[in-house]
């Protein structure tokens, strides 16, 4: 429920699918799809996930979970660059831009759960303002935080060979 923080580690998330896409899509050409993303859970306060997922062939599934973790170690390591948020917030602030138009966002969003939660009210004032003043240093403080890949759970699913 920390909204602040979750939306920073959307951006992480963001950060962490573009360097999947460098190192894994381009330098390894070992995946076409892939991707990060952030899911933070409304049912258990603390408690959320940052998710790598990638379609590979089974036989690569080792490299490139080791890939994934290497990249991870990176971003906890050396942190995020300027260049790197702003390339992940604008797209950001362009859809959210977009969608705070419609009665689509204000129905389903904000209205339709705000009498259990108000705080869904704050949270679609500060969207833009919030997104807007996301910096390097706080991305890394969330990579520090979360990218620790000792605690992460590595899930391969391969398919039976069994006919």
């Amino acid at each position: 429920w920390d909204i602040h923080a979750n939306r920073r580690l959307s951006v992480l998330s963001e950060i962490l699918n573009d360097r999947m896409r460098q190192h894994i899509r381009e330098t390894m050409g070992a995946a076409y799809s892939y991707y990060a993303y952030h899911d933070p859970s409304r049912a258990y306060p603390e408690f959320g996930m940052l998710r790598a997922v990638v379609m590979i062939d089974p036989e690569d599934a080792d490299n490139v979970a080791g890939a994934v973790k290497t990249i991870a170690n990176e971003l906890a390591e050396n942190g995020v660059s300027s260049d790197e948020v702003m390339r992940a917030v604008n797209p950001i602030l362009t859809s959210v831009a977009e969608t705070v138009k419609t009665n689509d966002y204000w129905l389903n969003t904000v209205l339709k759960t705000s009498g259990r939660h108000p705080e869904l009210f704050d949270w679609s004032r500060t969207i833009l303002s919030d997104y807007a003043a996301i910096t390097p240093e706080e991305v890394s403080t969330m990579a520090r935080q979360y990218l620790t890949t000792d605690a992460a759970a590595t899930v391969a699913v391969v398919p039976d060979n069994r006919e």
